[in-house]
């Protein structure tokens, strides 16, 4: 079983969003797609991104409560 990178930067290309978040790539092209996460691209690029800021703020209010 591979070890997980520790990922040390802010944004991170679509496959290591998908690892941050335990998810497949093709779902997080879909909430990409649904607006549920945002994407970012820096100017002359053709690469997607994403802000990790942007994925912890998916995570604190993808969050349930249980009881």
């Amino acid at each position: 079983m591979p070890i997980p990178r520790i990922i040390t930067k802010r944004l991170v290309t679509l496959t290591e969003a998908a690892d941050y978040l335990g998810i497949s790539v093709r779902q997080l092209e879909y909430l990409t797609a649904a607006g549920e996460i945002k994407q970012t691209r820096l100017p002359n690029t053709r690469k997607r991104l994403y802000d990790i800021v942007d994925l912890d703020e998916f995570i604190k209010h993808s969050k349930i409560k249980i009881g």
